[in-house]
């Protein structure tokens, strides 16, 4: 039952030539992977070299961490663990509100002590390609990718990541 199509799908992303993590909502996402027991298998996969690609809140999943608003409240904001095959904290196609929830989230790293956090906002028309096997390499592609970085303690839009 359970178990069995929990194996049917390890085994079907075993043999994918390429890993497709769709959007949707990140929360409810990871605990789709964990309720079907996969996290650990795409982990495993990624450190061999399969080809992940997240798109929208795919994009978060793959990454390191990302934030919930409980009652939708900004003050009780919280970090939640994503899968981290990405070494990185990403938001997605949020230029318009200036990347308000990658801000919270990248002003919650600072406070728990990060080093130099730095929050990577994906364009509509951009992406980010991180090589995860080569030291975690990032190119911009499409568009510059904004940064949202901590410059003497309040959170501020960097210099963007230029095309590679």
């Amino acid at each position: 039952a359970r178990s069995a199509r929990a194996s049917e799908a390890r085994a079907l992303l075993e043999d994918a030539d390429m890993v497709f993590v769709s959007g949707g909502d990140v929360e409810l996402g990871m605990k789709v992977i964990h309720d079907r027991d996969v996290a650990g298998t795409l982990r495993t996969l990624a450190r061999r070299g399969k080809p992940m690609f997240g798109i929208s809140a795919g994009s978060l999943m793959l990454a390191r961490e990302w934030v919930r608003f409980p009652d939708g409240d900004d003050a009780r904001a919280e970090i939640f663990r994503c899968l981290g095959i990405a070494p990185v904290h990403v938001d997605a196609h949020s230029e318009d509100d200036g990347w308000s929830e990658l801000r919270v989230l990248v002003r919650l790293l600072h406070e728990r002590g990060d080093a130099s956090p730095v929050g990577y906002g994906l364009t509509r028309k951009g992406c980010l390609r991180v090589d995860v096997l080569d030291g975690a390499g990032l190119q911009a592609m499409g568009t510059p990718i904004p940064r949202i970085v901590v410059k003497r303690g309040a959170v501020v839009e960097g210099a963007p990541l230029p095309l590679g």
